[in-house]
């Protein structure tokens, strides 16, 4: 029996993985999906897109009432950034983290302003970051049953839509439930309102594709990505990823 090809056996672009590891790794060569968008390039990103799309709307009041919890999180976040800094400089080994040790009543804070301002822009893009920190430290449930509790007021096109339904299928996978993320995928790609998004969802498409089994799509959506979004992370990873299912081929023939 021929040995399987690891991904760090074959060598895919490693830049759009780079950016991913806050909340995992992005595919391990055993189709576990960790489907990692919410790494620092998406989350800086796409804040960075839905807060000048509603530069006009933000509400000043809502801003000012989330500032301070967000400034409190912001600083355990670059608290907790430097410790372990300094752990891998000494080469000892990092603790298991836990979100409540680390931010503790924070949490509840900062979700319940969310829900109090939820009239406002500004708690939509606080509830992205509530997501992602929720993520960050694989706590999957609790950002599903959060965003289901946010997405009805995302309504049905734009870039809010696309990046919490995009927060969505990320748990989703995450928590083995690859058909209803690959329908969150589907539902960002078909919306013209969630273009800067295009690349990262069809990417998730063909990882959702390749996990439960559906080789072609899988094969099909890595070509796309990989053509149509060439510039991008995203569309390089795909390539790799197609160079990768193309050597196993190979490989498995011998």
């Amino acid at each position: 029996m021929s040995k399987k090809l690891s991904k760090e056996e074959v060598r895919g672009p490693d830049a759009f993985v780079a950016t991913s590891d806050k909340v995992g790794k992005w595919i391990e060569k055993n189709k576990v999906p960790v489907f990692s968008i919410i790494g620092a390039l998406f989350v800086i990103g796409g804040i960075k897109v839905a807060w000048d799309q509603w530069a006009g709307y933000r509400e000043k009041s809502a801003q000012e009432a989330l500032y301070t919890v967000e400034a409190k999180i912001k600083k355990k976040q670059e608290e907790i950034a430097k410790e372990l800094e300094a752990k891998k400089e000494k080469k000892e080994p990092a603790a298991d983290r836990s979100l409540e040790a680390d931010f503790g009543p924070l949490l509840s804070e900062y979700s319940s302003q969310i829900n109090d301002l939820k009239g406002s822009k500004a708690s939509l893009i606080a509830s992205i970051h509530l997501a992602a920190l929720y993520m960050d430290y694989k706590e999957f449930e609790k950002a599903k049953a959060f965003l289901a509790e946010q997405l009805p007021r995302v309504g049905k096109s734009g870039t809010f839509f696309g990046l919490l339904h995009m927060q969505m299928g990320t748990a989703l996978a995450a928590t083995g439930k690859n058909e209803e993320a690959r329908s969150e995928f589907e539902m960002v790609v078909k919306d013209p309102g969630s273009a800067f998004l295009h690349a990262e969802a069809v990417l998730k498409l063909g990882l959702a594709e390749e996990i439960l089994g559906n080789v072609d799509k899988a094969r099909d959506h890595y070509n796309r990505a990989s053509q149509e979004f060439s510039a991008t992370d995203a569309g390089k990873t795909a390539k790799g990823y197609l160079r990768l299912m193309n050597l196993e081929k190979a490989a498995a023939g011998r």
